[in-house]
């Protein structure tokens, strides 16, 4: 193996083990998804690379370069832009006390899912979630997620929805924090609501990275 490949193969690992954590950590959201783990090592490439303080084949993810990782589709088929069609903004605010950041979705106009929703065949209700991860890369260690979500929504409803936000969460200033929304669809049988089975129909955006 040439001086270049080994480089290369060093800097791919250091990009596979931060996507791991992250993918592990919200695992509870990427889940519901397909292929995360191949999609988020690319994202995490492109960080990793863009480290200029370290030597090639040396270089780490350095929380300066978190912001390589928003407004990123961690769906490969289907983009949130496509399940929520309507402008919106979704980043992470900082909070009333220090070093916390709450995690907010804002529709700039309604969402009204019987006007404005996919409706995939098969699916009756779509929930959305917001949800704030925070990661310490350098000792693998994390906060517990925190999540806001919608109710089950239907998909011929005709109530608006306009603003999901976290509670507000301390976070070490060791860590990088991530702002993810996940629309996912279900399916309602007999009165009784099974996640929908097609993971390549929900979707999961990376909106915001400090």
């Amino acid at each position: 193996m040439s001086l270049r490949q080994d480089e290369n193969s060093l800097e791919f690992k250091e990009a596979s083990r931060v996507a791991t954590l992250l993918n592990r950590c919200a695992n509870r959201y990427f889940n519901r998804l397909s292929n995360t783990q191949a999609r988020l090592q690319a994202l995490m490439y492109n960080a990793v690379i863009a480290d200029n303080t370290n030597a090639r084949g040396t270089r780490v993810f350095k929380p300066e370069n978190a912001i390589l990782c928003k407004n990123f589709n961690v769906s490969k088929n289907v983009s949130i832009q496509s399940l929520l069609p309507v402008p919106f903004t979704a980043k992470l605010e900082v909070g009333v006390a220090p070093q916390t950041k709450k995690a907010k979705l804002e529709c700039l106009l309604p969402f009204v899912p019987a006007i404005n929703s996919k409706k995939p065949a098969g699916a009756t209700h779509l929930e959305i979630t917001v949800s704030i991860v925070a990661i310490d890369f350098a000792n693998s260690d994390a906060v517990p997620v925190i999540i806001e979500k919608s109710e089950q929504i239907p998909l011929n409803s005709t109530v608006a929805l306009s603003t999901i936000e976290t509670p507000e969460i301390l976070i070490p200033t060791t860590h990088t924090a991530f702002s993810i929304v996940e629309v996912h669809f279900a399916q309602e049988v007999n009165s009784v609501l099974y996640p929908f089975e097609s993971k390549s129909l929900n979707a999961a955006f990376i909106s915001d990275a400090i």
